[in-house]
C-alpha cells in the first residue's frame, strides 16, 4: 500500500506523543524522523506534479 499523508499524519502525532509520553520514548525519534521524511516527500512529489501540469496547461494554451 502506497504510503498517504492522511496515513502518515496521525502515525507521526502518535509517535510524536510517544517520544514526549513515555519514559522510554526516545527509541521512537528514528520513527518520527522517518515518518517526517515520508510526509515531505509526497509533499514534494506532489508540488512537482501540480508544478509540472501547470507548465504542460500553459505550454498548450
Amino acid at each position: 500500500m502506497k504510503p498517504s499523508p492522511s496515513r502518515l499524519k496521525p502515525a507521526l502525532d502518535l509517535m510524536i506523543r510517544a517520544v514526549s509520553d513515555r519514559p522510554d520514548g526516545e527509541v521512537f525519534v528514528p520513527v518520527v524522523l522517518h515518518l517526517e521524511k515520508q510526509l515531505k516527500a509526497i509533499k514534494k512529489a506532489e508540488t512537482e506534479y501540480e508544478r509540472t501540469v501547470r507548465l504542460a496547461r500553459n505550454r498548450a494554451a
